[in-house]
């Protein structure tokens, strides 16, 4: 298949009308269509997107094929709320992927799927971020006071995302967003270096 067909130019027809008329900002409407079209429509328009769906799977669903035709990175954004039993119960699974979301947005992920739920409840505007590089300096000693801050919770030894521990100078850490924790040494206030480490043996991985 030729790189780069699933674009408004080369498909043409009412597909570059629609996108012609989006990017200049007109009012534009389409109904009747297949989900199929309605995800070519989005790929099409050389825009953000943010693709609203009824339910979790619907956006899940809409993500995963806005990835495909476009070639670029969509990202869920996940309702922070579930419910269980009749109850609202906080998901801290959900509520970590919802932060993943909206960090892809903060650095420019430019399709969006999301339930309608989780478009009306409140979004951070700019979230928190440490970043830790080898080689370069940070200030160890207000490490534990940054994450708690940003809601990573301490702990004696680390099991779950969301969890840090310090002992000397290793910060063990499970960050939001990865399925595996990170072990970072620090010599001082120099980050010397930063794996991740398989949670159950501890040993660490490429």
């Amino acid at each position: 298949m030729k790189k780069g067909f699933f674009n408004a130019e080369e498909i043409g027809g009412e597909y570059l009308r629609f996108a012609q008329e989006v990017r200049r900002g007109a009012p534009a409407a389409v109904f009747g269509v297949s989900s199929a079209t309605k995800y070519l429509l989005a790929s099409v328009v050389n825009l953000p997107v943010l693709y609203v769906t009824a339910d979790a799977a619907s956006a899940r669903a809409a993500a995963e094929n806005l990835a495909v035709l476009s070639g670029e990175k969509a990202e869920v954004i996940t309702a922070k709320d579930e419910v269980l039993s009749y109850r609202k119960a906080l998901s801290k699974d959900a509520l970590f992927k919802r932060i993943s979301g909206a960090y892809a947005i903060q650095n420019g992920c430019r399709f969006i799927a999301c339930e309608i739920d989780a478009l009306l409840q409140l979004f951070p505007k700019k979230l928190p971020v440490l970043t830790l590089e080898e080689g370069k300096e940070t200030d160890f000693s207000s490490l534990p006071a940054r994450l708690t801050r940003m809601g990573y919770t301490r702990v004696s030894e680390v099991e779950s995302p969301g969890a840090f521990a310090l002992r000397g100078d290793i910060l063990d850490i499970f960050p939001v967003g990865r399925e595996t924790p990170v072990r970072v040494d620090f010599f001082g206030d120099e980050t010397e270096k930063i794996k991740p480490y398989d949670i159950e043996t501890g040993n660490r991985l490429e």
